[in-house]
């Protein structure tokens, strides 16, 4: 009798450590229906597969956040994934949650995008998951004037990717086309310690760089256009400027769509028309703007 009392608290204890209420933040995702996941810094926990039955209950659903459509990246559809805290009850043996208490809440997508924590995930692709070490920035605008968001994402700071929404479905069902994947590393002749992504008001796409050192700063920026139905690099900046020297600063702005362009403050014109962002490399700069430090 004592054993199987002993038996019986034993099994107990060793299994407890397995199942566990706790409080988790990370990506919600939902990509196609009756297809739910969570992903936290532990990895990818399961809470729904089509076609089996789910282990979380009525309550349980009704206690998950509700969504936000200014931080809900939709990639399929309604389907999509946002960023969440949940309180939940885990097995972690399976890799499972079993229960979510207390109503959950939707977070700012920033909020994962810059956890180091997280594993970072971003889609706009309906079949496949874009997953990465790190997305430095995201950046939502109308970049072709069809009245549909599209999405610019860098990537480590490193890499660019530009999609487009789809103009010829219905909003519901709208779905995102991957149109150029490029190397900063081609774009620019720096990679700053600071890559960020900006619009201006005629909807181009702003790729800036800024790289700092004890007496100097250096910025680079790329301004992509999309013409004829495809993205041009339609502007190009650099500034130097040392620190207590304003005769040092060296700068260049051009302007390749009307050919024109000013080094240290001095008119000058090029001859090259606007490149395709695809071709473009740090080769296209103009010499007027390569400059040595």
């Amino acid at each position: 009798m004592y054993k199987k009392i002993i038996f019986v608290f034993l099994s107990t204890f060793m299994t407890a450590p397995l199942i566990a209420k706790e409080y988790r933040c990370g990506w919600l995702l939902n990509p196609t229906p009756a297809n739910f996941y969570f992903i936290d810094k532990e990895g990818e926990w399961g809470l729904s597969e089509q076609g089996m039955s789910s282990p979380l209950s009525d309550q349980s659903w009704d206690n998950m956040p509700e969504s936000n459509d200014n931080e809900f990246v939709r990639i399929n559809g309604n389907y999509g994934f946002s960023c969440v805290c949940l309180n939940v009850k885990t097995n972690k043996k399976n890799r499972r949650i079993l229960e979510i208490y207390k109503k959950s809440k939707s977070l700012l997508l920033k909020r994962c995008l810059e956890d180091r924590e997280l594993p970072n995930i971003y889609s706009a692709n309906k079949e496949e998951y874009l997953k990465v070490d790190r997305v430095s920035d995201v950046l939502e605008a109308d970049f072709n004037g069809d009245g549909q968001l599209d999405k610019a994402i860098l990537v480590s700071d490193d890499y660019l990717y530009l999609y487009f929404g789809d103009s010829k479905l219905e909003e519901e069902k709208g779905e995102m086309k991957q149109v150029l994947s490029k190397s900063l590393t081609d774009f620019m002749q720096i990679v700053g310690q600071k890559v960020s992504l900006k619009t201006n008001n005629k909807g181009s796409l702003i790729i800036q760089s800024e790289h700092r050192e004890s007496a100097s700063l250096s910025s680079e920026t790329i301004i992509l256009a999309y013409r004829h139905k495809q993205f041009v690099v339609a502007g190009y900046r650099y500034q130097y400027e040392v620190v207590r020297d304003p005769t040092a600063t060296q700068s260049c702005d051009i302007n390749f769509l009307n050919r024109k362009g000013k080094h240290n403050g001095t008119a000058f014109t090029i001859a090259k028309k606007a490149v395709k962002a695809s071709d473009w490399t740090r080769d296209v700069v103009p010499k007027q703007c390569r400059f040595e430090k």
